[in-house]
């Protein structure tokens, strides 16, 4: 029993040279490859676009919409309150007589 243990520990067999080498030929050394990594702007991307950041942009968006259409069906008022302006400045006649 003892020797077949000792013979199951000191296993000379394995390849020989020329197998080891015709396998390394074709595979190429026996080393991992590291996993592939996302890009940097990829990673920006995704932390400027997402999650509640995302909710930011469209509430800036939303409010920009809004008041481009406030903006655009706002009346210039301005003239017409110059000129109401203006006529309030003007001395009116009087119906007083006397000294």
């Amino acid at each position: 029993m003892l020797n077949s243990i000792h013979d199951l520990l000191m296993c000379t067999q394995g390849l020989t040279n020329a197998k080891a080498r015709e396998n390394y030929e074709r595979d190429g050394p026996n080393a991992l490859t590291p996993p592939k990594q996302t890009p940097e702007w990829i990673k920006f991307c995704k932390n400027l676009f997402g999650g509640f950041a995302l909710l930011l942009w469209i509430g800036a968006i939303l409010c920009f919409i809004a008041y481009s259409i406030q903006a655009s069906t706002y009346e210039d008022a301005v003239k017409d309150n110059v000129s109401r302006d203006r006529a309030s400045l003007t001395p009116r006649e009087s119906n007083r007589t006397g000294n």
